[in-house]
Order: structure tokens, then C-alpha cells, then sequence
């Protein structure tokens, strides 16, 4: 009985902390934006106050994909239909590259899929991403139910039933119902622009408590995380194209 009890109340404790992780994912995922964000301007700033010149460098190496994927476009555009004066693309055919450039950008990100994004973060610079742990733990999401319950679960014997009991009531908030509550399929264009924000808040919260997480226990693979950012890449871009 005194097992039962224990197993009960580390349960719904666990429980109470799924519920939490769900309400305070927003908020995690905008202090790890906000903080990268302004990480990233404060590089930016060092570069151009260290040399000026490499400013021009910078912003090319942002912007040259964009723009040579346009001038490539605009190109196709003149040799498809009569050129304007000078030999330049005609004020109806520049819209249309400009569509094109967008289109072909966003297709360029989908297929940057979770392994090559799961290489990136291993490799990146650790003095340039922000500090999960104190993003989730020390000011949003103690993880101590989490631990909790998989020690009594273990020393129990239940380790898989544990792992299963997680992913049962964790996974179910990935989905984009869970995050913004409405369905993205049936919006009309320019009703999603509101809920971008939020919606993007809510998936890198997500990601960035079971990341720190992983660093200690075992509960998503990096196989399972993986197929969970396809899956948000699938809903999400799709409602990006049509916005």
C-alpha cells in the first residue's frame, strides 16, 4: 500500500508538471529567442565597431542567396517575355520573380530536414546559443517531478512503463492544435500572422526543455525529436506558403 501511495503521488505530480511545461513553453521559447536575438545584434555590433568594413561582408553573406536566387529569377523572367527598356524585366514580370525567390527560399528551408539542423547544433559555438538549463529550470520549469518519478519508477523496476507514461502525455503537445488552438488548415490568408509569433514561441519552448532534459535523462530520442520537427516543418510551412 505504501508503494501504491508513493507510485500515486509521484504520478500526479508528474502530471501537474506536464500541465505546467504546456502553460510556460511560450514564455521559454520567447526568453531563448529574445536572447539569441540579441546576442546575434551584439555580434553584429562588435564586428562593425571592430571593422567597419566587414559590415558590407556580413549583410552579404545574409543576403546573397536571396539575391542571387532574384537576379536569377528576374533573369528568367526577361528571357520569357519582352524586356523593358534597357533590357530590364517589365514592372509586371518583377513581382512575379520576386514570388518566385520567396517560394523557392522557403522550399530551400523545408528541406533542411532534422538531421542536417541535429549536426548544426552539435557543432555550434556554445558561446553563441542560449543557456537551456537556466532558460528552463532555474526561471520557468523545475525538473524535479520529471526525476522524481522516473527514480521511483526505476528503483521499482518500471523504467519503460515510466518512459511510455511520458511520451503518452507528453507528445500529444506537439501538436499545433495543442499550441494555438485553432486549425491553421482552415485559416484564411492573413489570419495566421497573428498566431506566427506565439505558435513559434510555443515549438522552441518545446524543443528546449526536452533538449535540456537529455542532457541527464533519456525519455525523446534524438530520433523520436527529430521526427517530431518533420512533422511541425509539414504543418507549418504549408500555412506559411498559403499566408
Amino acid at each position: 500500500q505504501i508503494v501504491d501511495l508513493i507510485r500515486d503521488r509521484v504520478g500526479k505530480e508528474l502530471t501537474n508538471w506536464f500541465v505546467t511545461a504546456r502553460s510556460c513553453g511560450g514564455k521559454i521559447g520567447a526568453i531563448a529567442l529574445k536572447t539569441v536575438a540579441e546576442r546575434q545584434a551584439q555580434a553584429l555590433q562588435d564586428v562593425v565597431s571592430d571593422r567597419p568594413e566587414d559590415l558590407g561582408v556580413v549583410a552579404a553573406a545574409t543576403n546573397g542567396d536571396a539575391n542571387a536566387e532574384l537576379a536569377g529569377a528576374a533573369a528568367g523572367s526577361e528571357s520569357a517575355g519582352s524586356p523593358g527598356p534597357g533590357g530590364a524585366a517589365s514592372s509586371e514580370q518583377q513581382p512575379q520573380a520576386t514570388k518566385k525567390v520567396r517560394k523557392n527560399s522557403l522550399v530551400r528551408q523545408r528541406s533542411r530536414r532534422s538531421s542536417e539542423a541535429l549536426i548544426a547544433w552539435e557543432l555550434r559555438d556554445p558561446s553563441s546559443t542560449v543557456d537551456i538549463a537556466e532558460a528552463c529550470i532555474q526561471r520557468e520549469l523545475p525538473f524535479a517531478p520529471v526525476y522524481q518519478y522516473l527514480d521511483i519508477q526505476n528503483y521499482l523496476g518500471e523504467h519503460e512503463a515510466a518512459v511510455a507514461f511520458y511520451k503518452k502525455n507528453r507528445l500529444p503537445q506537439t501538436s499545433l492544435q495543442t499550441m494555438i488552438n485553432v486549425d491553421i488548415n482552415k485559416l484564411r490568408p492573413g489570419q495566421f500572422a497573428k498566431h506566427f509569433r506565439p505558435l513559434i514561441e510555443k515549438i522552441t519552448g518545446f524543443f528546449l526543455i526536452e533538449a535540456s532534459l537529455a542532457r541527464s535523462v533519456q525519455l525523446l530520442t534524438p530520433f523520436e525529436l527529430g521526427k517530431l520537427w518533420d512533422n511541425i516543418l509539414d504543418e507549418v510551412v504549408p500555412a506559411v506558403e498559403k499566408e
